[in-house]
This record gives C-alpha cells, structure tokens and sequence, in this order.
C-alpha cells in the first residue's frame, strides 16, 4: 500500500472514531434522560403506594375483592401474577 493509502485510511479510522464517540456521548445523555424519568416514575409510584397504604388502614379491603378485581380487569396473565402479588403485599401490610 503506499502512503496515500495509508493516510487515506487513517483519516477514515479517526473519522470512524470520532463518529462512535459521537454515538457514545448521545446515547449516554439519552439513558441519563431515560433514568431520570425512570425515577420520576419510581417517585409516583411510591407516593401512591404510601397514600394506598394510609387509606388501607383506614378503610380494609378484602383481598378476594382486589383479585376478583384483577381478574376481570387484566388480561396477561404474567402481568397478572405480579400485580396479584403486589396488591396482596399493599393489602396485607397496611393490617
């Protein structure tokens, strides 16, 4: 290869190079985005859980009630089973 190719090439690694850099730096401030929202969202969720929590102690609920509920209501039964667990914990701790 002569040298002209050789410099050709180089260039075109370093502009390779900066490029990915430039990808890297992008989708980092993306995830920071997306972490941020994620824990807004996190935030809310546990708001609510503690306001159901404080409700449930006031006014019980028949976990019978909460599953028919769900039955009824959501269709996958994969997401089912966690909600069903998590609504068991709300429901139980707040005793």
């Amino acid at each position: 290869m002569s040298q002209l190719m050789l410099d050709h090439v180089g260039s075109l690694l370093q502009k390779v190079s900066q490029d990915l850099r430039q990808v890297g730096d992008a989708t980092t401030t993306q995830m920071d985005g997306v972490m941020e929202v994620l824990d807004d969202v996190a935030a809310n969720l546990m708001a609510l859980q503690a306001v159901v929590g404080a409700m449930l102690k006031k006014y019980p609920v028949d976990k019978a009630d909460v599953h028919a509920w769900l039955t009824e209501h959501v269709n996958e039964r994969g997401a089912a089973e966690k909600i069903e667990t998590i609504a068991d914990f709300l429901v139980t701790s707040s005793k």
